[in-house]
């Protein structure tokens, strides 16, 4: 798969003790980011949207963290979520690398290509080097 970028995940879980959002970074290395912009015609009238899509094969470098699905995720303690990442909806993916983070209103106005996850598919058939994940992404 070409790839054309690196991509900054952020993952949100909610604090045990404090029960606020926060979030855990994971840069990923060798992504393919693809942008479009769908326009509708409605009664309101013209409405356009901008749909990401993130091509992320299996063999990209996710800081050596592992793949999880989004309900095992949210059940890791604080310290066994430094091991795993997810894709699950509301989470953050951001076109470059992002060294680090202070709240998302923050990153919104600090970063261009913030985008909000709202859909993952995990191609795993095949080979490996065809193997990767889809992200739907606005």
């Amino acid at each position: 798969m070409k790839t054309n970028t690196i991509a900054t995940l952020y993952n949100h879980y909610t604090d045990k003790e404090t029960e606020r959002t926060v979030y855990k970074r994971t840069v990923i290395t060798s992504v393919n980011w693809q942008e479009e912009q769908k326009t509708v015609v409605t009664d309101k009238g013209l409405v356009s949207v901008n749909q990401i899509n993130v091509f992320i094969p299996f063999q990209s470098d996710f800081e050596g963290k592992e793949h999880i699905g989004p309900k095992a995720y949210k059940r890791l303690s604080e310290e066994e979520k430094n091991k795993y990442f997810t894709f699950d909806n509301d989470d953050f993916i951001v076109k470059g690398e992002i060294d680090g983070f202070v709240t998302v209103d923050a990153l919104k106005k600090s970063y261009d290509n913030v985008a909000t996850i709202i859909s993952t598919l995990i191609c795993d058939k095949g080979s490996l080097a065809i193997r990767h994940y889809e992200v739907g992404a606005k």
